[in-house]
């Protein structure tokens, strides 16, 4: 239904950012702020490294025709429901498709 390119990064400062395909900051936690999107960045980082990849780059956060929502990373092609998470904690990347 709908599909919005980003990327997911924690700065080495600790800062959590959601960037859109051209770099631009979309949305920015401090590492005090640390909350759903840092964990889910974490989690794609794991992923990433259990398979040898070490450098960042975008992942598709979709929205699919019965309105489920999920990020999609191409690198390590793995998908991540995000519906099971609560309506609050994934708030965040409804309002980035908007």
């Amino acid at each position: 239904k709908t599909e919005k390119e980003i990327l997911l990064k924690i700065e080495e400062n600790g800062e959590t950012l959601i960037l859109d395909d051209d770099g631009n900051v979309l949305v920015s936690y401090s590492k005090e702020q640390e909350n759903f999107v840092s964990t889910v960045t974490k989690v794609l980082e794991r992923d990433r490294k259990k398979v040898g990849i070490f450098e960042k780059s975008n992942v598709l956060l979709r929205l699919s025709e019965t309105d489920r929502l999920s990020i999609f990373d191409p690198q390590t092609e793995r998908e991540i429901d995000l519906e099971g998470f609560g309506d609050s904690n994934i708030q965040i990347f409804f309002n980035l498709l908007e």
